[in-house]
């Protein structure tokens, strides 16, 4: 059943347009659909995949190798973020080492803030870089 027609070229004797339809379509398939987290938060599957050893190793891999693509693709200086993932950390990760919460850590990382320097430390001595990197980095953020 057509839904509208939208002229184009229109003689006397010829018109063109386009036609608007909608057709339901079904397909038969005995492939199931992927669905990996079966309902669960993606917390809870990075935990599994990261309680694995090679897996936390691959995981810790790959934010490294995103770190160092945001620095070569971005115009942007070291982020709080960038620094996090150069040390193969996730937010939940750093939050543990830190002892914090990973809404703290993400709270940090999106609008860095006035922090304590007793945090600058804990998260310099966790993420491995000094405390002006962090410092450099809050600033950076706050420029953006």
């Amino acid at each position: 059943m057509p839904l509208a027609y939208h002229p184009i070229k229109q003689t006397p004797a010829h018109s063109e347009g386009w036609l608007v339809v909608a057709l339901r379509m079904s397909f038969e398939t005995d492939v199931p659909l992927p669905h990996f987290g079966r309902g669960r938060s993606i917390h809870s599957i990075i935990a599994d995949r990261e309680s694995d050893p090679k897996r936390a190793a691959a995981l810790a891999r790959a934010r490294r190798k995103l770190a160092s693509s945001m620095m070569e693709n971005s115009t942007a200086k070291h982020t709080l973020a960038s620094l996090r993932l150069a040390s193969g950390h996730s937010q939940a990760s750093l939050a543990a080492a830190m002892g914090t919460q990973q809404s703290y850590i993400a709270r940090l990382e999106r609008n860095g803030g006035d922090m304590q320097s007793s945090t600058i430390r804990r998260m310099a001595d966790a993420l491995g870089v000094t405390c002006d990197q962090i410092i450099d980095a809050i600033e950076d953020n706050e420029t953006e």
